[in-house]
């Protein structure tokens, strides 16, 4: 393990020990401010520069150690903290609180939020300076070695106590115990200021603690992390745990026309015909300090133009992959992805199939996960359970965005969305092992391969010859559709398929799911919001895999007797497209008048489905068997109930599925009961 540490190295006899050892003080004290950590947003090379600004014990001459110092101190005075003042305050008052007892203060977010380029101001800050006078900062490097990382540290906070051991030869050579005790013996009783910087495990952390003395005096210590669980682990208390956020619009547009034109820059005066770009370009970034950085020094090399700009946006991906100058922040966010679990990963570029900016609801994750298998029963925990914790950890691990659509939700967090840059690394590797491919306007595969996921966008418009050329449907195990439905979607040779999703789908009418009895290895099937589907086939009941059956918001009111086959069926979601309107007072003369002009209109539509389209507004085409359908199972016996589509009525004998866990919403003994908690059927 190289330990950035800060020390200028190798000693010449010639030289005075004070030159030294203030040289040595000098180093550790940009160790910290000129480092090219992860995260950091600045103009160096994420992941090199640290070890190029800071040398270790073995380096070589002075004069080179001379020069890293004025480089590291030419880079900091070139860089000036933008859009972050509060966030510094806030940590600031973190660190001066009253408190006696040694405070560990967690700084955590994902990976180019700038944690560490904040931390490092914060550790510059005149009010600290005055506060700590034995101070240390280190970031921690890979694989760990705690006791290189101990050694760092003791030169750090004592450098000359430390330059007199190294000459009596107890550094190099002295055992690990012996390291732990001069550590101890440096900061008993002194009032310390410590920056640990990219803390990537626990286990890290207690080998790091238990060698740094706990007395009552006010130090304080300081973790950069990407993890929650780790920044919860190393801080027990809640109020000293602080979460980075990324950059709000003004102070990201700011940053970036600091990079770009080396000034904050008002664009609309100056420069109107940039304004649409540069707005393109903070979207992609959103507010990743580390992003905005790199493409504004990157930009800030190029002809400021219109077209320039455009060009950049056109191709940010590839541009991300190719161009060496942005490729520091693919190298700082394909860290936080290798640093998944694998567990993880799979679940992390399960994303990819969804549309960029979408949120994507926690209940459709989890059920979808469960269904391709990566999550199983796990010592008296359910795969739901599992899955459910895979989504929290991504969360803790700052993979993904929470969100809370829904202000009765008693979950909390109940979607999420993904960062548009991990996003595009996510898609770069999916499509690597050709595990997710999209179908949209213009692209187009070389040649047909294997795809596990296939997600059809609204913008694809091609027809069934062109479809067939690009997809190989034979080992397609997720089918999912944002756009319009195609008949041709549906095909024979989908014998693998696990999931089908058409949520939202367009277009999608009754005689389109005839087949779907023949997908004997579905195990979650989604027409969540498909207004116009009023019937379940009875080949559903050939489903005998599926675990997951969403029809919420369809104009389905009931299912069919054939469901009760499905005997690892867990989870029934269901509810009408209508609104329950507290009751109804028409006498029966007008229920018997309504039943008779419903009944001379339906049956006029059944001879013109097209009429019945327009009257009802679907977006497919109907046939005749769908408009019958629609109205003997639905229009009518609404009418005849005088009751709205609310509840799905379930067949008698639903209690035989000993697997079923929960049903959204259903219709029980003819009387409808719209509840929005999920019913328990033991």
């Amino acid at each position: 393990m190289i330990v950035a540490d800060g020390s200028v190295g190798g000693r010449e006899e010639t030289r005075s020990r004070e030159q030294q050892i203030s040289h040595s003080r000098l180093a550790g004290h940009l160790a910290c401010m000129s480092q090219g950590s992860e995260d950091r947003a600045d103009a160096t090379d994420a992941g090199s520069s640290f070890n190029a600004t800071t040398t270790s014990i073995n380096s070589s001459a002075e004069s080179k150690s001379l020069t890293h110092t004025e480089t590291s101190v030419a880079s900091f005075k070139e860089y000036e903290l933008i859009g972050r003042d509060k966030e510094k305050c806030d940590i600031i008052k973190i660190i001066s609180n009253d408190s006696q007892q040694l405070e560990v203060i967690s700084v955590w977010g994902m990976g180019g939020l700038g944690k560490t380029t904040l931390v490092r101001d914060v550790y510059q800050s005149e009010q600290l300076n005055v506060k700590f006078r034995c101070r240390a900062c280190v970031t921690i490097m890979h694989p760990f070695d705690w006791g290189e990382l101990i050694k760092s540290l003791a030169r750090q906070l004592d450098a000359e106590d430390y330059e007199n051991k190294e000459e009596t030869g107890l550094t190099g050579g002295r055992t690990k115990p012996r390291v732990q005790r001069s550590l101890v013996d440096i900061l008993e009783g002194k009032k310390y200021l410590i920056v640990l910087d990219e803390l990537s495990s626990a286990s890290e952390w207690d080998s790091i603690i238990q060698h740094l003395p706990a007395r009552e005096t006010a130090s304080r210590i300081i973790v950069t992390t990407r993890s929650e669980n780790i920044a919860r682990h190393c801080s027990k208390k809640h109020e000293n745990i602080y979460k980075l956020q990324i950059l709000g619009y003004e102070d990201g547009l700011n940053l970036f026309t600091e990079k770009v034109f080396q000034k904050i820059t008002y664009l609309n005066d100056e420069h109107p015909e940039l304004v649409e770009q540069a707005n393109l370009i903070l979207k992609k970034c959103d507010g990743l300090p580390l992003a905005i950085v790199t493409i504004g020094g990157f930009l800030a090399n190029q002809p400021k133009t219109a077209l320039e700009w455009t060009k950049l946006n056109d191709h940010i991906s590839a541009e991300l992959e190719m161009n060496p100058e942005l490729g520091r922040i693919a190298a700082v966010l394909n860290k936080s992805y290798d640093g998944l679990p694998y567990r993880l990963k799979s679940c992390m570029l399960y994303f990819s199939i969804f549309p960029q900016d979408s949120k994507v609801s926690r209940r459709r994750l989890v059920c979808r996960w469960t269904a391709e298998g990566y999550s199983r029963e796990v010592r008296g925990k359910s795969a739901e359970e599992i899955a459910e914790s895979y989504f929290m950890e991504l969360i803790s691990r700052s993979m993904i965005l929470p969100f809370q659509e829904s202000i009765h939700s008693r979950i909390g967090v109940d979607s999420c969305r993904v960062h548009d840059l991990i996003r595009e690394i996510g898609i770069s590797k999916s499509m690597e092992d050709n595990l997710v491919f999209t179908l949209e306007d213009g692209c187009g595969l070389n040649n047909r391969v294997k795809i596990r996921h296939l997600a059809i966008s609204s913008s694809w418009e091609g027809d069934q010859c062109e479809f067939k050329s690009i997809v190989d449907m034979s080992h397609i195990r997720s089918l999912t559709v944002f756009g319009k439905w195609r008949p041709f979607f549906m095909s024979e040779k989908m014998r693998l398929l696990r999931v089908l999703d058409l949520e939202g789908t367009s277009g999608l009418v009754d005689h389109h799911l005839t087949d779907i009895g023949k997908l004997l290895h579905l195990r979650y099937l989604s027409l969540r919001g498909c207004d116009d589907i009023y019937h379940l086939p009875d080949s559903l009941g050939n489903l005998r895999q599926l675990q997951t059956l969403d029809v919420m918001y369809t104009s389905i009111i009931k299912l069919p007797r054939s469901i009760i086959k499905l005997s690892k069926l867990r989870h029934i979601r269901a509810v009408g497209i209508g609104s329950n309107d507290g009751g109804t007072h028409e006498t029966y003369a007008d229920t018997l008048c309504i039943l008779t002009l419903s009944s001379m209109a339906y049956c006029v539509a059944c001879c013109a489905p097209q009429v019945l389209k327009e009257v009802m507004d679907m977006d497919g085409n109907p046939n005749r068997r769908d408009v019958c359908t629609g109205c003997c199972c639905n229009k009518l016996p609404s009418a005849a109930t005088r009751q709205s589509p609310n509840g799905v009525q379930v067949p008698t004998g639903i209690r035989r599925l000993k697997a079923l866990d929960t049903m959204g919403v259903v219709n029980v003994s003819g009387y409808i009961y719209i509840v929005h908690l999920e019913l328990q059927v033991n």
